[in-house]
């Protein structure tokens, strides 16, 4: 079992998060359709250092950057059919962030389980502290809308829904 271990963790010493990132996403078919660019962001950002060497301090600096850089919206193509990217306003919020956060926490487990680290690794992930998220927008139902809304629930097939 220590042989293995050893051998595991020689394997995630020599590779770095690019590599791993790479063969994640070759197998990813999960249903996030940002997870591809937020991965990349982090292949962008720590993509040189070696995947075992990854540490709370290093993923805290890369958010700071993250949280400082202006997010890129598409624009369109231009001429050639080149893609046009535009810089937004303001900075990315919590919310972004945290999401930018747990797509690399899925990748860190995504890990474990294809043996990449020992069973014991502990994600970098965990030791970073999440951002606050606002409330969002709190928004009343008119009257008018909630009897339509309770109309469609007793339409529905499920039985539990009214």
């Amino acid at each position: 079992m220590r042989d293995e271990a050893k051998n595991i963790s020689a394997v995630a010493a020599a590779e770095t998060l690019r590599d791993a990132a790479q063969r994640y996403l070759d197998t990813y078919d999960g249903r996030d359709d940002t997870r591809y660019q937020r991965i990349q962001t982090w292949v962008r950002l720590l993509g040189d250092k070696p995947f075992a060497d990854i540490s709370p301090e290093d993923i805290d600096q890369a958010l700071a950057t993250l949280a400082n850089t202006p997010a890129k919206v598409y624009g369109g193509k231009d001429a050639d059919g080149n893609p046009i990217f535009r810089k937004k306003t303001g900075k990315r919020s919590g919310a972004t962030l945290n999401r930018y956060l747990q797509a690399l926490a899925s990748f860190f487990a995504w890990a474990r389980r294809q043996r990449l680290v020992p069973r014991d690794f502990v994600s970098p992930t965990r030791h970073v502290e999440k951002f606050g998220e606002s409330r969002g927008r709190v928004r009343y139902l008119s009257d008018e809308e909630r009897a339509e809304l309770l109309a469609a629930c007793r339409e529905s097939a499920w039985p539990r829904l009214y």
